[in-house]
């Protein structure tokens, strides 16, 4: 039998055909699936950033899925309040013509009284059943909820729309499971380093606080509330005021921190050889409350 080892010609026409049958795949499959990058070995760069651009774009379709589905909503609800909007012109239409006594009976008030009770009970139902894919929509279960709000904030919080039926003002639930509270240093006049309210000798101070620490040095006989100031003009970079308080029995500075909650917080330290006898104590209820 004979045998072709060394056709060359041969074995470069099974190597073109190989390569072709490589490349006719490769074409036939982006043919099929209508992509350039099939699989991490067409274009690893270009499979990263391809799979990034679909993660996009899953979200954008969702976003978009989730727009169209609120439109219904409101949509759905629209229809409702314009069957409900209908009953009360119907209403107010029957309202003037009852009060027209001097051209109705009171046989035909009472047939007016009759639809207006009837269009009421609409309007109940029409609140009870008006409903889409399972979600309540007019029957108040969607109700205002408010949560996670500082304690001081609790002032400034404004509600836009609220039900109160036939009463001229609801109470509210104001329910705080963890109060915030600002942080609270106190430093007394009567420790030591103070004659009344000056100081006896140099003070240099760090407070430090959430947005930052900084150092102030004083000479001796300034006077407490020029120390107060003095700190008050660098609160912005240290997150912490300070309050001369000068009450009955006690007087002292008291620092307070800007924010309130668990990551504020305020450190008061002398610094160097001076501060003899200086030291901070939680600042005392009656403190806080004359300031």
């Amino acid at each position: 039998m004979a045998r072709i080892n060394t056709n060359v010609s041969s074995m470069i026409a099974q190597s073109n055909l190989t390569r072709t049958n490589s490349d006719l795949n490769v074409r036939l499959q982006r043919l099929s699936t209508g992509l350039r990058i099939n699989r991490g070995a067409d274009d690893p760069a270009g499979l990263i950033v391809s799979e990034r651009l679909r993660s996009e774009m899953k979200g954008l379709t969702q976003a978009i899925d989730n727009g169209e589905r609120a439109s219904s909503v409101i949509a759905t609800a629209e229809g409702y309040l314009a069957e409900v909007a209908d009953l009360l012109n119907s209403v107010k239409n029957l309202v003037v013509e009852a009060a027209n006594t001097g051209g109705v009976s009171r046989d035909e008030v009472e047939a007016n009284q009759l639809q207006i009770d009837s269009a009421i009970d609409s309007i109940t139902r029409i609140s009870n059943v008006a409903s889409f894919a399972g979600l309540d929509l007019l029957n108040g279960s969607l109700e205002y909820t408010a949560s996670g709000m500082n304690t001081a904030d609790v002032a400034f919080s404004r509600i836009d729309s609220a039900r109160f039926g036939t009463a001229n003002s609801i109470d509210v639930d104001v329910s705080i499971s963890t109060p915030a509270e600002q942080g609270n240093l106190w430093l007394s006049s009567n420790t030591g380093g103070f004659t009344g309210f000056a100081l006896d000798s140099d003070l240099t101070l760090e407070i430090a606080g959430k947005d930052g620490a900084q150092t102030l040095t004083f000479a001796p006989g300034t006077q407490q509330s020029a120390m107060a100031d003095a700190f008050n003009l660098i609160s912005d970079s240290t997150g912490v005021e300070a309050v001369f308080v000068n009450s009955a029995g006690a007087s002292g500075l008291r620092f307070v921190t800007n924010d309130y909650g668990t990551d504020a917080f305020v450190s008061v330290r002398p610094v160097g050889a001076g501060g003899t006898g200086f030291s901070a104590f939680d600042a005392p209820a009656w403190s806080r409350e004359s300031a």
